[in-house]
């Protein structure tokens, strides 16, 4: 016979590794994008579209430690999170029309602000839901 208590210990074990396993991916990726911030092989374009990816999995990775309302809240913009483009066209030599060839990905300013938004955003619910503790020399900043 299994004992109830042993049954709930185990899953606050559970819960608590999960909750530890994802802190540490969710802390891997604020690191990969600061270091997508400093790569000079990049291009601004380059680096936005490495940034919504890891924006938008920052979302799903954290969604189970977050309040249900912030996941609503956020859920529709982030997931339909994608890069500028404007079209391309290639002129032709000595043809007065251009042929569109596609889309390129471009840069904008107001996207990247909106991503560094919703990722203090996110951050500072993580901190307020108790998952994110500023290190002890700096408790004094946030209290």
């Amino acid at each position: 016979m299994v004992d109830e208590n042993d049954k709930d210990s185990e899953d606050e074990s559970a819960k608590f590794n999960m909750a530890i396993a994802t802190l540490q991916d969710l802390s891997r990726n604020l690191e990969e994008q600061r270091l997508i911030s400093y790569s000079s092989d990049l291009t601004l374009a380059q680096k936005q579209i490495q940034r919504i990816n890891l924006v938008r999995q920052f979302f799903i990775r954290s969604s189970p430690l977050l309040p249900d309302k912030v996941v609503l809240k956020y859920k529709n913009e982030i997931l339909r999170l994608k890069p500028a483009q404007r079209e391309t066209y290639d002129n032709c030599s000595g043809m007065s029309a251009s042929k569109f060839v596609g889309y390129k990905s471009v840069y904008d300013e107001t996207l990247e602000y909106r991503l560094d938004e919703i990722m203090i955003e996110l951050q500072q619910v993580l901190q307020e839901e108790k998952y994110f503790m500023p290190p002890s020399e700096e408790e004094g900043m946030f209290g």
